[in-house]
């Protein structure tokens, strides 16, 4: 009864804290605190908005800054109205906003060199193409990342370029700006026709699918692919979420609980072998779907705008570059590899203070001594605490590890990631394993395991809920009413309207999913690494993700700036942490099944320690063997996308080639048009050697022109061949996923029928 009562309170409080989630989400869904305007004329193509810091720098660096852009490119970039909400820095000037946008035209025009550069196409694709809000925006940055900085000629005279871009003459105009921080700020504004649509379909709709695709378009890449992720594991966790309850139930039965964990163990790891797999291969068709090329990051990637170091020019490409000696990185690698295991010396020591607490509680807290009833959960409280303690850390160290990978001085976005991820998975894992594996393995108390990973589990869901829920709408709220308070003042009206521009400005910004994946991984973790100690850590995992799901859909709707749609190639370094996990949950789990459980010492009484410490070697080589064999002989990418790859390099095969072909007849036809004089018809003449007249130059010319037309028309057609197929492909799709949810509506109504 101890373990049901404790069973109870948990499950409780958990169901208190999702509770409470729910309803206050469902509350901020329909209220509207604060009246926000239509976008005015002057705001209704613009889609960025960049925000200078011109306390700093002097305001003729921000004017160089709108002069490349309106002399490179068809870009059009406005101040941002005045208004009476304008913040303090605004001003007094210290701050400057400017609104960057397109016209159809000029998107065009983009997109056309985009592909021309990317995909190497001479022959543009023909037709016309609505653009949304999420192509726009990449066209925007794309246009302003490929502006350089050079000299500004006016009446003849060459004026002075100003700081901080005096010397990066050659350099890219938004590269320099944000390093300087002159730009201290660029985000995208939200589109709401678009935004509303997903509001509806998406944060509202807590059991239709995700439209991931969607939600791809309007946030981007690596949104896209969080969610997708996030989607996928969530549905996974159902079984083993089902078959945890089951194994829960079947410890008030004391002839088949020995069974039930030592074979849920093995079924999780079991499970996250296939998940882990069929997410590559779900990734790799997403990559497809979407049109993610694999490209060289290393040869690609921009630096990063915090990334210094000696300025060198670049005698090939004619621009400047960063250059960082290898010898100095090294050397602050070793001095953030010390820092670090300072601190994981610090958790270690911090952890086994927490176990001498725990002792002490559980000799003084006894139903002995009279601590019993409602009394006995005081024991509890070190469990509680060390959690809370655990949570405060690892928020600490997060700033910690961002601090010293900044020292590191990383060149790309990408290579800071990773250097990121290696440290917080490793100080995550230490802070929120560690205990858990000394319990298991040092101290053998299954109890107290059971006891400090359910408490590490709850509290982290809880506090994450509140944080991640509560917070960001508060403060944006907050923000919103202060404003709002303040045009009411000024304006004297009861109920103000505020700028769609203003409002997004007082928003906070998105940081990104590092830290969302980082709560995945220790909850995978605290589901796989010792799946015997805590069945119903599934349970708990699966609820907090179905409400993680709409409270990050929401927050990033209506609580945040738009992100800059960062391109991403799926979940990246995180699988490689998420396997590692996987790889250690098979051996965990092997040695409590095999030295916990009992199941083996009821299976072979007779058997020595020394045999029953072979016997879980063996099980668990095999289990390795049997992962490895999974990884090696399932593909990652299925053949339905092979076979399309395959197609797309089929036809950019024979794109190429009639483009070829008819770039040198292009050719041709304009050295041919070269020889034609006004002298008479008949009169011959030469070119390269040989004799031709101007009657059979005209009929060349007139076949070429035909073969021309022929060969625009074949590359025409082949391209729309092309579209029709993904066409009837993501139709195809599309009727598969409505027939499946199809499937599972008619058998949850069945389900509840029955």
């Amino acid at each position: 009864m101890a373990a049901l009562a404790d069973a109870v309170l948990k499950g409780g409080v958990g169901t208190i804290g999702f509770v409470a989630s729910a309803i206050t989400l469902t509350k901020f869904i329909v209220s509207t605190h604060v009246r926000i305007g239509e976008r005015s004329d002057a705001e209704r193509d613009m889609d960025l908005i960049l925000c200078f810091d011109a306390k700093t720098f002097d305001k003729s660096a921000v004017d160089f800054f709108v002069t490349m852009v309106q002399r490179q490119s068809h870009l059009l970039i406005i101040p941002k109205p005045k208004s009476i909400v304008a913040s303090s820095e605004e001003a007094d000037g210290s701050e400057l906003y400017y609104l960057v946008g397109a016209d159809y035209n000029a998107l065009t025009a983009i997109k056309e060199k985009k592909e021309k550069l990317e995909r190497a196409t001479l022959v543009a694709d023909s037709g016309t193409h609505k653009f949304d809000s999420g192509e726009r925006i990449d066209l925007l940055v794309y246009e302003l990342s490929h502006i350089g900085v050079s000299p500004i000629n006016t009446g003849g005279e060459t004026s002075e370029i100003p700081k901080p871009f005096e010397a990066e003459e050659h350099g890219l105009l938004l590269q320099q700006a944000l390093y300087s921080r002159l730009l201290t700020d660029y985000f995208p504004l939200h589109d709401d026709q678009e935004r509303d649509a997903l509001m509806n379909t998406w944060v509202k709709k807590w059991k239709d699918r995700q439209p991931i695709n969607n939600i791809r378009a309007y946030f981007g890449d690596e949104i896209g692919f969080y969610f997708a992720f996030l989607g996928t594991y969530s549905r996974w966790l159902v079984a083993p979420a089902a078959v945890g309850v089951v194994v829960f139930i079947l410890e008030f039965f004391s002839t088949w609980s020995i069974y039930g964990r030592a074979l849920y163990s093995l079924m999780v790891t079991s499970w996250a072998t296939a998940f882990l797999k069929f997410w590559k291969r779900r990734e790799s068709a997403l990559r497809n779907e979407w049109k993610i090329a694999p490209v060289d990051s290393v040869g690609l990637d921009p630096a990063r705008p915090d990334f210094w170091g000696e300025k060198r020019f670049d005698v090939i490409e004619g621009t400047y570059y960063t250059f960082f000696p290898s010898i100095k990185r090294v050397q602050r690698y070793l001095l953030t590899y010390v820092v670090t295991l300072a601190v994981l010396a610090v958790i270690m020591k911090l952890m086994f203070i927490y176990f001498h607490i725990e002792n002490w509680f559980g000799v003084t807290f006894t139903e002995e001594k009279g601590w019993d009833g409602m009394y006995q959960y005081v024991s509890l409280s070190p469990s509680v605490a060390y959690s809370v303690v655990v949570l405060l850390l690892d928020a600490k160290y997060s700033e910690l590890a961002n601090y010293l990978t900044k020292f590191e001085n990383h060149r790309t976005d990408s290579d800071f990631a990773n250097a990121l991820v290696l440290k917080l998975a490793s100080f995550y894992f230490v802070n929120n394993f560690g205990s858990l594996f000394y319990l298991a393995f040092r101290s053998r108390d299954m109890d107290l395991l059971e006891q400090t990973l359910s408490s590490l589990l709850i509290t982290r869901q809880l506090i994450g809920n509140v944080k991640e829920q509560l917070i960001p709408y508060m403060t944006a709220k907050s923000s919103l009413k202060t404003t709002a308070g303040k045009i009411a003042k000024e304006t004297h009206e009861e109920a103000p309207v505020m700028s769609k521009v203003e409002a997004e400005l007082l928003f906070p910004s998105y940081d990104g999913t590092f830290d969302d994946y980082l709560e995945l991984f220790v909850q995978f973790g605290q589901v796989t690494l010792f799946a015997s100690a805590y069945p119903l850590a599934a349970l708990w995992s699966l609820a907090n993700n179905v409400m993680e799901i709409r409270s990050d859909a929401f927050k990033l709707c209506m609580s945040y700036r738009r992100s800059r749609r960062p391109t991403s190639h799926g979940i990246g370094t995180w699988l490689y942490a998420f396997n590692a996990l996987g790889y250690l949950s098979v051996m965990t789990n092997c040695a409590i099944f095999g030295l916990h459980s009992g199941l083996m010492d009821k299976l072979f009484p007779d058997l020595s320690f020394a045999g029953l410490l072979l016997g879980v070697t063996i099980m668990e080589h095999v289990m390795i063997a049997v992962k490895v064999s999974i990884e090696m002989l399932v593909p990652d990418i299925p053949s339905s996308v092979l076979e399309s790859q395959r197609i797309q390099r089929a036809a950019l095969r024979k794109k190429a080639t009639l483009q070829v072909e008819l770039s040198s007849r292009r050719l041709l036809m304009d050295k041919s048009a070269n020889v034609t004089t006004d002298d008479p018809l008949d009169e011959i003449i030469e070119v390269d050697g040989v004799p031709i007249t101007k009657e059979s130059v005209k009929e060349w010319m007139k076949q070429e022109h035909e073969r021309r037309t022929k060969l625009e028309l074949e590359v025409k057609s082949l391209n729309e061949l092309y579209m029709g197929w993904i066409r009837e492909e993501q139709a195809k799709r599309k009727d598969a996923e409505r027939k499946l949810s199809e499937l599972q509506q008619n058998g949850l109504s069945n389900a509840k029928t029955a």
